[in-house]
């Protein structure tokens, strides 16, 4: 017979992955922003940690325009801000896509304005 609790004693709990991300905004009188953004992961049980994003971004007045330099998450699908790898359940993008992340400089904004929308 089973004693309360012997289920238990073989029992064992694992860290996929867990991260921590901190964000700093500066903003200009103009509009403007400088955003600094960085985001450490680590796996396995704490047996890998990674650098997973550090960049800067300029974005110019009211977002017309954007500079991102540094290792940033790529747009996945029509969602530019949506990141597939932060949710719960398993997607397919990793198999299909590769890596959601890269390094180098992005520029990025609008064309036209408000005026221009039909």
């Amino acid at each position: 017979m089973k004693t309360w609790g012997e289920d238990w004693e073989h029992s064992e709990a694992n860290i996929h992955r867990i991260g921590i991300s901190a964000r700093k905004t500066f903003a200009d009188r103009h509009g403007g922003r400088l955003i600094l953004f960085g985001l450490v992961e680590a796996e396995d049980n704490f047996d890998e940690i990674m650098a997973h994003e550090f960049y800067g971004q300029y974005k110019g007045p009211m977002g017309a325009w954007n500079v991102t330099a540094g290792r940033f998450g790529l747009p996945w699908g029509l969602l530019p801000g949506f990141s597939a790898s932060r949710l719960l359940y398993d997607m397919p993008h990793d198999r299909l896509l590769g890596m959601d992340v890269d390094s180098g400089v992005k520029v990025s904004g609008m064309v036209g304005g408000p005026s221009h929308v039909p």
